[in-house]
């Protein structure tokens, strides 16, 4: 019989003898595979390693006397050498008693990098977060190198190659720098003692230090003294340069300007940046007061001015002209074509365009030609390619008409104008401002036709417009004709529309599709349905026809909703939409077919528009996302004038007690999203919100025009949410028909943008 103890020690014989030894495959790969003696240095393994694992470095061959003690279950040990040479990976899997080489791995170790290596350093201060070149003195193959704060080359991490004799290096912060240098295959970073290796990091030049420069322009090739004005005082070893427009951090100032200005010679005409460096720095920083900041034109001659703008102005009006070619001490007066410029400028008072822009007042229309003395010179020369032509002032009664005459504030209408030529401008502004204080800029024919225009009026008011008219130089105000700008406010009971500060209740004919909106390739039409009684009522259809009326789609609202069970519906059918593609006319229908799915694709040739399905989100800005059970859904149409969507919607004034209601009379809500060119756009909506005459048609619709709200107007900040009990419109900004608190919904189901019209 063997004793319990006894045979306990066998077993444990046992299974230490049956135990694998450490592979030596374990440990794949080392970085970095060259190392600085006596510098601790954490190399990186890849391969298997696990908690308990060990490892060592040990000379070649050695690995079987050595005792791995270094902790290697992190993958990135830390060793520590003491001789130079090359090194077995020694390591010991968890649990063993070996010391096994890892096949294919050595690291090899080199002398400490020495601290005089290097004997100096050009530039010796850089211009910190400015990448710059420097010379690095006593480099050689295979070092790296980096500037560090002084004291602190320890930790940081020599990346820059300097075997060509400089490194390109970045500073980031200010102060005194020491150069750390790591010798080829080494892992330390040893600071240089020389002091002449070191460099100072200074702030970046400023882009404001210098405020002006005179002349702003000069002539080719020819030495031109140049004065700066200074931010602040000019400093020994500024340095300044010109460079083409955009380029000044590639550019290398070298023209000393410590005295406050310097002769610069530019080789080439055209425009340039004007670039400097403080002292001390080694970046190139354009300077902000202008770009650019000087003209180089060639040698003076009978076409020194090759030209001015603008080259038609207004009698009687003061004009500011630019000359291109102008330099300083440049002097010129306008005289009516065919006088003798010598004769011009001796007897008149010429004016200097020195700094490239001069104001001239001609009194007369007619045509004028430009005679210029040059700089230092006693003649004049007609300048042969220029010559000005002054027309009589814009009447204030030009402009007879602008159609339509109120625009929805945010929304970039289309507007129409009587009385325009082709080259006019105008602008608005608000009403008593003073029109010769603005520039008039949009082109009153940029709208697509002749006379028509786009403009987007951010405030609420009465707009005055300021025109000018084509080759005029001044802006008159339009005494005959103004618009106004308004915001969308709410008012009242079911259906109404409402734009502005004004609303229309109106009712049409229950069950009737009745054409609401007539686009050139659609038209959308609509029926409605009677609601708690003859004061109430939403629309339950609407149809969209292709231009040629041959192709249909009609979304409806489910009657079904208050027995509504999900459970029992197919996965991504329709919850409270029903929509239906037809062709022909109705009744005579060729062909007719109910969309399923959500994820049904509508070719685009069927009614020429895009057409997608989409559900209403719990996570969009909306407060109700159903109707009782049913989700709510969307169909969103492109076409190329009206971007707008149908969605189902609850009767949300019910919402509460009467929730039952808010089920029964569930409708549809249209959004006009976005439009193009709205004038082109009829029907009985763009009607009622005074985007296109009232017809005696839809006039006959209307019960009752008023005021809203004591005739206040909404601000979009203060109108209640989509979903409120509050009768306010959910979309800020916008124009809309129908129910009192209408869907407000984007394509993607958050919240409408302002200026959408919402039905």
């Amino acid at each position: 019989r063997w004793p319990y103890p006894l045979l306990g020690a066998l077993c444990a014989v046992l299974r230490f003898e049956l135990a694998a030894a450490t592979g030596p495959g374990l440990i794949t790969a080392l970085s970095p595979t060259s190392i600085t003696v006596d510098h601790a240095t954490v190399i990186t393994l890849t391969g298997t390693f696990q908690t308990g694992d060990l490892a060592t470095l040990a000379l070649t061959g050695d690995c079987g006397t050595a005792t791995p003690d270094v902790d290697a279950s992190s993958g990135s040990p830390t060793f520590t050498v003491t001789a130079t040479g090359t090194y077995d990976f020694c390591y010991r899997a968890n649990g063993q008693a070996d010391s096994i080489a890892q096949t294919g791995l050595s690291v090899a170790a080199v002398a400490a990098t020495s601290a005089t290596a290097i004997v100096s350093s050009d530039p010796t201060s850089a211009s910190i977060n400015y990448a710059t070149e420097i010379t690095i003195d006593g480099a050689s193959s295979g070092q790296t190198a980096i500037f560090a704060p002084t004291g602190t080359c320890a930790s940081a991490t020599p990346n820059v190659d300097i075997s060509g004799g400089s490194g390109t290096f970045t500073l980031t912060a200010t102060g005194v720098h020491d150069l750390c240098l790591r010798a080829s295959g080494g892992s330390d970073s040893i600071a240089q003692t020389n002091a002449a290796t070191q460099v100072t990091g200074v702030a970046v030049t400023s882009a404001t230090a210098i405020t002006a420069i005179s002349p702003t322009s000069i002539t080719q090739n020819r030495a031109s003294l140049i004065a700066l004005t200074f931010s602040g005082t000019a400093d020994s070893g500024d340095l300044a340069g010109f460079a083409s427009v955009g380029n000044c951090a590639t550019h290398s100032p070298a023209v000393d300007v410590s005295s406050g200005s310097g002769t610069f010679t530019v080789v080439t005409t055209g425009t340039f940046d004007f670039c400097f460096r403080e002292a001390s720095g080694s970046d190139s920083v354009q300077q902000t007061f202008a770009s650019p900041a000087l003209t180089v034109v060639a040698a003076t001659t009978a076409g020194a001015i090759s030209a001015i703008s603008p080259t038609s102005i207004t009698a009687g009006q003061a004009t500011t002209i630019t000359f291109t070619g102008a330099t300083t001490g440049d002097l010129a007066l306008f005289a009516t074509t065919g006088t003798d410029c010598t004769t011009a400028l001796s007897s008149g008072t010429p004016i200097d365009i020195g700094s490239g822009t001069a104001s001239f007042t001609l009194g007369s229309t007619g045509t004028y030609d430009l005679c210029f003395r040059a700089t230092g010179m006693t003649d004049a020369h007609k300048q042969t390619s220029v010559s000005l032509t002054v027309q009589a002032a814009t009447a204030a009664t030009l402009i007879t008409s602008i159609s339509p005459s109120s625009v929805i504030v945010g929304v970039a209408t289309t507007l129409q104008f009587g009385g325009t030529s082709t080259g006019d401008l105008a602008d608005f502004m608000a009403d008593g401002g003073d029109c010769s204080t603005i520039t008039p800029s949009t082109d009153v024919s940029s709208g697509g036709s002749a006379g028509m225009a786009s403009y987007t009026i951010s405030s609420s008011g009465t707009y005055q417009l300021c025109y000018r008219q084509n080759g005029g130089t001044d802006s008159v105000k339009q005494t005959s004709v103004s618009i106004t700008a308004v915001l969308a406010s709410v008012a009242g009971s079911d259906p109404v529309a409402v734009l502005g500060n004004v609303r229309r209740e109106f009712n049409l004919p229950l069950g009737v599709m009745t054409p609401l909106m007539v686009a050139p390739d659609m038209t959308i039409s609509g029926a409605t349905f009677q609601g708690s009684g003859p004061w109430e009522q939403w629309f339950d259809r609407m149809v969209v026809r292709s231009a040629d009326g041959l192709r249909w789609m009609e979304v409806a609202i489910r009657k079904d909703l208050l027995s509504f069970n999900r459970s029992a519906a197919r996965r991504n059918t329709f919850d409270s939409l029903k929509v239906t593609l037809g062709g022909s006319r109705p009744p005579d229908l060729d062909v007719m077919t109910e969309v399923q799915t959500l994820d049904t694709t509508i070719p685009f040739d069927i009614l020429g528009a895009d057409v997608a399905f989409r559900r209403v989100r719990r996570d969009h800005h909306t407060q109700f996302a159903s109707i009782g059970r049913a989700r709510r859904e969307c169909v969103d149409f492109v076409g190329g004038y009206l971007h707008f969507y149908i969605c189902s919607a609850g009767a949300w004034e019910y919402h509460g007690w009467q929730r039952h209601l808010s089920i029964k009379f569930a409708h549809l809500d249209l959004v006009v999203h976005e439009a193009q060119n709205l004038t082109a756009v009829t029907g009985l909506l763009p009607e009622l919100w005074g985007l296109q005459p009232l017809s005696e048609k839809a006039a006959a619709y209307v019960l009752e025009q008023k005021t809203a709200a004591a005739g206040k107007q909404a601000s979009p900040a203060e109108l209640p949410q989509n979903g409120s009990e509050e009768k306010s419109a959910a979309c800020p900004g916008a124009g809309w028909a129908g129910g009192t608190v209408p869907v407000c919904v984007s394509p993607d189901g958050v919240a409408a943008e302002k200026g959408a019209i919402v039905v």
